[in-house]
């Protein structure tokens, strides 16, 4: 929800909006799903296809569950962040690239640099402005708010159930 309302006021809403769990990439998997492939670069490679960096170019690609990043993802993204361009996979030439990355997570960054779990450098790149929240049952007070925006998002017509267990 956060990430959302940062595009929608900050990049604005006629943006793209990217994201992405950090955990359903295997990391073989990097270079085809962030950077893309043009046609023939591999078999199967009927087609170009943009990878997520393309479709979140000027407007904000979401990360979440960064914490679970292995250091090889880490490693590849840093070197994107840094050029901010990437090469598709059998491209000569490489795309630039210009999103606002916006990450999420519940583990401890610090204690996973500590641990050697994250690369300093990536950790330092990442990191920017943080939002820190307590979990959503430690902030009873902003429960409305979700309910408010669910009821926002769900397609009218359907039925919305609420649990009022989730107040206990």
């Amino acid at each position: 929800v956060i990430a959302r309302s940062i595009h929608k006021w900050v990049v604005g809403p006629d943006k793209p909006f990217v994201a992405i769990n950090i955990n359903t990439i295997p990391d073989k998997l990097f270079e085809s799903t962030f950077c893309g492939h043009k046609k023939g670069s591999f078999t199967g490679a009927t087609d170009d296809k943009d990878g997520l960096l393309a479709k979140a170019n000027s407007g904000i690609l979401f990360l979440d569950e960064i914490g679970k990043a292995s250091l090889d993802f880490q490693t590849k993204l840093l070197r994107i962040i840094q050029e901010r361009e990437f090469l598709p996979i059998g491209a000569e030439k490489p795309v630039s690239f210009n999103a606002l990355i916006v990450t999420a997570g519940k583990e401890n960054l610090e204690q996973l640099v500590a641990e050697g779990k994250m690369h300093n450098d990536f950790h330092e790149r990442i990191i920017g402005n943080t939002i820190s929240l307590k979990a959503l049952k430690n902030r009873r007070k902003d429960i409305h708010l979700q309910i408010a925006h669910f009821i926002d998002i769900h397609p009218s017509g359907q039925r919305l159930r609420i649990d009022d267990n989730a107040y206990q």
